[in-house]
């Protein structure tokens, strides 16, 4: 303490060593070495001395004198021979006085300063060593390594430093020069006293005591070795208290490690109902093999009501996942891509409760899941005015059974749906395979309001206001399930594996507050447009999306792939602001355009957080074409400004709230902001500067080149039709493309001419290093750098002409992609109703633009009866025609003598005339049945749709009250369909061309005085610059600014640095700082990615080998494994040749089947003595029970009943 006082306490200080009872030979050897690091020394000071001669042994002291040595008198020498008298100049210490080292007849003495700042580095030492151990041991509880990587290190901790000190104690006794050239003398710790041999250690008091203290501790922390934690655990359920005992660190992080509570959900818990009876699915022979037997045919049902329990248990806290996918008009490839990754999670979700319930294991993984599918637009109008099932809705249908067999690996034909009419359209309900149920909702758009978002409110209300909210009554339960419930959204197209899904969830586990979590999205298709965004696309989340991870939330969670906890979702400002009516023009294009921004933004505004897992992989297809992409980048676009700037404007709020966000991260995004707004000028100025350099051309003639086509597709955005400005686009954006050939050349030089150190080589440099580092640490996605060529020749088109193609755009609020053209109907009735979501187009009078307009939602009395009437008046006309046909006669045995709708075959090879009566008939019995209704017919009773030839084979079932009720109040107060007078409209349009106008007048102006200033600039480089400090000065000539135009303004040569314009290096440091946040941030998320990776990967190091692991081992280690082996589903023609195929299965996987199957025997032989006396002529038999053949199944096919 006293040296710490000290004016200088890291400074060098003298210190003292004495080495007694040595002989003659040690002290030559001491003398040795002494002069050979004299001489060494005078070697690197650049003169050379010859070793003194031996130096005479001194007299030797007394034996007092001999075992002592005083330090403090050596001290005063010191500080006479180097100290300085305040004042006076200082004497000259006589050289017999001070001596690096001393020999006499027994004992040497060594002389030597301390190091400088050796305390501090001692210090920092200790600091970097405990923190390095405490962050170590909390990334190896979190990533299920504690064992390995936290238990046994805090154990043998302690034994190790012990047996280390005095092993170096006794080496330092044999020779005092032991490890004196790794640690100083100073640094070296002192030994009291050593033992002869180990006996006398473990006969020393001291040693049972610390031995007794060690076993004390392993008793204690003996938890440590059995850790029952989940994935990524957060610090506050590792650890009790948040900090840690640095001189102590082993001991006290050991002790605060907390011990885990033991699992809370049991097998019994799952309340598995008695197996259900009905056929689910049939397999066909013949096609595709599986080996395994399927166990799922006895598996439990669902329970009848949903994943939600009557009453309250352990099981509230089990993991339900609602799969909710919006559909609208996407191909049968596609569907057949989303619905394989339903049947995966079905099949997934099968073998974790089979594995629960017939090998009684607990699976941490385990989950409930339920699919939901929402068909926007999924009825058509027949001539008659009916709502009919449209084509996209028959592809569905087509479609299930093709995806249920590719997932399963043998053809299969599901159970045929139940059918139900509904307040909203229709419902369809399946039964997986694995005994999930899928509901696909048919919304009529005459009923419910159509788009994605509505579709989202619906399954948002459902799902947890009636399944949840209106079924469970208890407060504290209700809490419990929705933080343990989530809604994985899902587009049409996606295509996704359980394991993305798995990692998601541990995100969500890992912490409460938070809101959403979306995965790795890949496009896919083919076509340059398709390779663009692939690059895009990785740049996108390698950088950016993992900066926002990092040092905030994520502005995003895309819908067609990530996960919301019902919990979030439930809050009253986030799902009731959701579900507001777009009143304001502004808000159609804030809430309609991107609504998963816009629910993102509500999650962040509630202090909820957003993160993003990489290592969750989803693909979806992307725009294949020019037109479709921009469109749907016309309508990000203009939504994520909005809702940023939103997010911007409350940012006190915001930052109060949301623990996760900071007035930097704010300030990030509003640099962001600015970046994109002045992006178009950006590009703008580095085509004109490129094509100056190039050509060697003026740099105002290179500007007229390059504005006299930005101007024409402004002018062209303004003035024309949509078709016609995406014409231009693709004109003007090849032109540019060929012109960033220029801009390499012009780069090139550039560089060339400026040198590597110049700021735009360093930035060019820096871009290049980042992508190339990114693409290397995500070694999966490497190939996504390839088509960076097409994304370097497409920046002036996707980063100048997009924008403004959006901007200029912005009153358009139609959703401009999937569009599926209506075929031509046959009569006024067949047209649909238009409505404001649906869209009709309008020109202005001016022809400046087009509007979304609305009509009436109900179709128009007078043009009913006008063509019920023309209708009438052609048919009785064909009629009079047909009266010499004998086939009239049959009219009276076609009319349906109950209902007034008739099934029409299509198929069917009737003649054109026969074709004729057979319409006539139905008209005529619509006729009559109208006449008894007086002519008023009720759309919403019609169930002409139930009676579709492509729903023939569906079961009709009915709503239950309750649940009808429920949607007849949702529609009414949130969903019903949109219908707005003329004066609406005509406030609606104007306001839509009041933001287009204002918001365009304020993007080109910014742009356009950014473009001036910095070419301004540029050409007055000369006069007002900033020279850069780094690289070497060159001769070039210079135009001096003189406050007069005279004749003497003349080019002179100088020698000076680079000269920048400021406003240009201030945008380049601008970049060159986001690119480095981003880089930084991107490199601490591949490291949270890793720790993810290795905590989802299972470890077989340490574990035994199979042949070693008894039944009961090898079940429990594998359960969920052997589970979806023994349910895999099979056709019967495979029973013939199962020992032949058994013969190609590898040996682990017969090792583990043996053994499952024997333990399946008797848990199922067990299950079945108690629910059936039957089963006992079943157990007779040599067969299991699950192969038992049924009865009821057709000679060829096999029906396997879950």
């Amino acid at each position: 303490m006293e040296d710490m006082l000290q004016k200088d306490p890291f400074g060098e200080k003298l210190l003292s060593v004495a080495g007694h009872d040595m002989n003659q030979t040690q002290i030559e050897k001491f003398q040795t070495r002494i002069n050979e690091m004299i001489e060494m020394a005078n070697r690197e000071s650049g003169y050379y001395a010859a070793s003194q001669s031996k130096a005479k042994p001194k007299k030797q002291p007394k034996a007092e004198e001999a075992e002592q040595v005083d330090a403090d008198e050596y001290v005063r020498r010191a500080k006479r021979s180097v100290g300085r008298s305040e004042g006076a100049e200082a004497e000259e210490p006589e050289e017999e006085e001070f001596s690096s080292y001393n020999i006499y007849s027994n004992y040497v003495e060594r002389n030597q300063l301390t190091m400088a700042y050796d305390a501090l580095w001692l210090v920092i030492i200790q600091f970097g060593a405990v923190f390095v151990c405490y962050h170590s041991s909390k990334f190896a509880c979190k990533v299920m390594m504690q064992r390995m990587g936290f238990a046994l290190p805090m154990a043998l901790s302690v034994p190790v430093t012990v047996f280390l000190l005095s092993t170096t104690c006794k080496m330092r006794t044999k020779d005092s020069c032991h490890l004196t050239n790794i640690l100083t003398v100073e640094l070296f710790w002192q030994c009291k006293g050593t033992y002869t041999s180990f006996s006398d250690f473990l006969l020393s008091p001291q040693t049972w005591i610390w031995l007794c203290w060690l076993a004390s501790q392993f008793w204690i922390t003996i938890h440590l070795w059995n850790p029952k934690h989940e994935r990524l655990a957060k610090s506050e359920k590792l650890f009790i208290l948040p900090y840690y005992i640095g001189a102590f660190v082993d001991q006290s992080l050991a002790f605060n490690r907390r011990r885990d509570d033991k699992a809370k959900i049991k097998a019994e818990d799952l309340e598995f109902d008695t197996e259900d009876s009905s056929l689910t699915y049939e397999t066909i022979p013949g096609l595709q093999t599986k080996t395994p037997p399927s166990v799922c045919s006895a598996s439990s049902s669902k329970m009848e009501h949903g994943m939600i329990r009557d009453s309250a248990s352990s099981a509230d806290a089990i993991t339900k996942i609602y799969a909710c996918a919006t559909m609208w008009h996407e191909t049968s490839h596609e569907m057949t891509c989303m619905l394989k990754s339903l049947f995966r999670m079905d099949e997934d979700q099968c073998a974790r409760r089979n594995a629960q319930k017939y090998l009684k294991v607990i699976d941490p993984d385990y989950y409930e899941f339920e699919a939901h599918i929402f068909f926007d637009d999924a009825f058509d109008i027949n001539e008659y005015g009916e709502p009919e099932v449209n084509k996209f809705v028959k592809q569905i249908v087509n479609v299930i059974d093709q995806a249920a067999s590719a997932v399963h690996q043998t053809q299969m034909r599901l159970k045929p749906p139940k059918k139900a009419k509904t307040p909203y359209g229709g419902k369809l309900t399946y039964i997986m395979p694995g005994k999930n149920k899928l509901f696909i909702h048919l919304k009529d758009n005459q009923k419910i309001r159509h788009r994605k978002r509505w579709s989202q409110v619906m399954y948002l209300y459902y799902l947890l206001g009636y399944r949840l909210m209106m079924k469970v009554d208890d407060p504290s339960r209700k809490e419990v399930i929705s933080e343990n419930t989530f809604i994985l959204t899902l587009d049409g197209d996606v295509d996704f594996t359980p394991q993305s899904v798995y990692l998601l969830v541990d995100l969500m586990k890992k912490n409460r507050r938070l809101g959403a979590a979306c995965g790795r999205i890949h496009p896919r298709g083919d076509g340059a447009m398709v390779w663009y965004q692939k690059f895009e696309y990785a740049v996108g989340h390698w950088l950016q999306k993992a900066t926002e991870h990092m040092i905030g939330c994520v502005m995003c969670s895309p819908g067609c792939f990530s996960l919301f906890r019902a919990y979030a979702l439930m809050d009253d400002n986030v799902a009731r602001r959701y579900a507001l009516k777009s009143e304001e023009p502004k808000h159609f294009i804030q809430y309609d355009q991107g609504e998963d921004r816009w629910l993102c933004t509500l999650l962040l505004q509630r202090g909820y957080r957003v993160e993003y897992c990489a290592a969750s992989d989803a693909q979806t297809f992307a725009p294949e074409g020019f037109n479709e992409f921009f469109n749907q980048r016309r309508r990000w676009i203009p939504s994520t400004i909005f809702n940023i700037m939103d997010l911007l404007k409350d940012y006190k709020n915001v930052v109060s709230v949301n623990e996760s966000i900071s007035i930097w991260y704010i300030i990030y995004q509003l640099v962001m902001l600015i970046s994109s707004i002045l992006g178009p000028g950006t590009i703008f100025v580095m085509v004109v500067g490129a094509i100056s350099i190039s050509f060697t051309i003026d740099t105002m003639i290179s500007l007229v080149i390059v504005s006299i086509p930005v101007i024409i597709f402004i002018a062209v955005c303004l003035t024309s039709k949509p078709e016609h400005q995406l014409i231009c686009a693709q004109t003007i954006g090849a032109i540019f493309a060929m012109l960033m050939t220029a801009v390499i050349v012009g780069t090139s030089l550039q560089l060339q001419k400026d040198g590597l150190l110049s700021p735009h080589s360093m930035f060019m440099v820096a871009v290049v290093t980042s992508f190339m580092t990114a693409a290397i640490l995500h070694p999966l996605e490497f190939t996504c750098i390839i088509p960076g060529t097409i994304y370097f020749l497409a920046i002036p088109c996707m980063y100048m002409l997009l924008p403004i193609y959006s901007v200029c755009n912005m009153h358009t609020v139609a959703w401009g992609t999937r569009e599926d053209p209506r075929p031509t109907e046959k009569n006024a009735l067949a047209k649909r109703p238009a409505n404001l979501e649906t869209g009709i187009k309008e020109d202005l009078s001016s022809g400046c633009s087009r509007f979304l307009c609305c009509g009436r939602n109900t179709v128009d009395p007078m043009s009913v009866v006008i063509n019920e009437k023309i209708n009438e008046v052609i048919k009785k006309v064909e009629r009079i025609e047909r009266k010499q046909h004998p086939s009239l006669a049959r009219r009276a045995s076609i009319l349906s003598s109950t209902g007034g709708t008739i099934q029409i075959d299509k198929c069917s090879e009737a003649d054109e005339d026969e074709q004729a009566e057979i319409e006539d008939a139905l008209e005529m019995s619509n006729q009559s049945h109208a006449a008894k209704k007086n002519q008023k017919w009720k759309q919403a009773q019609s169930e002409a749709w139930l009676a579709d030839k492509a729903l023939k084979r569906a079961e009709r079932e009915f709503l239950e009250p309750e649940e009808e009720s429920f949607w007849n109040d949702v529609i009414e107060k949130y969903l019903s369909p949109l219908v707005m007078d003329g004066k609406d409209m005509d406030r609606l349009r104007a306001g839509l061309i009041a933001i287009r106008n204002s918001h365009t007048v304020y993007f080109l102006m910014i742009n356009v005085v950014f473009i001036i200033t910095v070419l301004v600039l540029q050409i007055h480089k000369d006069c007002l610059n900033i020279e850069w400090p780094i690289g070497p000065k060159y001769n070039h000539t210079v135009r001096p600014c003189y406050a007069s135009h005279d004749d003497s303004k003349e080019e002179i040569w100088v020698m000076t640095r680079l000269q920048l314009e400021p406003i240009g290096l201030v945008f380049l440091m601008f970049f060159v700082s986001i690119l480095i946040i981003q880089f930084l941030a991107m490199l601490c998320h591949r490291f949270g990615t890793l720790a993810h990776i290795i905590a989802s990967t299972e470890l077989f190091c340490f574990r035994k080998t199979m042949d070693r692991l008894s039944e009961d081992e090898l079940v429990a280690q594998n359960a969920v494994e052997i589970a979806r082996e023994l349910q895999a589903i099979r056709g019967i023609d495979e029973n013939a040749h199962q020992i032949d195929m058994e013969d190609d299965v590898d040996a682990t996987g017969a090792s583990m089947r043996g053994p499952a199957q024997r333990r399946l025997e008797r848990l199922f032989t067990a299950q079945q003595d108690q629910s059936s006396p039957m089963d006992a002529n079943r157990r007779k038999s040599n067969s299991r029970p699950w192969e038992q053949p049924s009865p009821a199944d057709a000679p060829g096919v096999e029906l396997r009943r879950f």
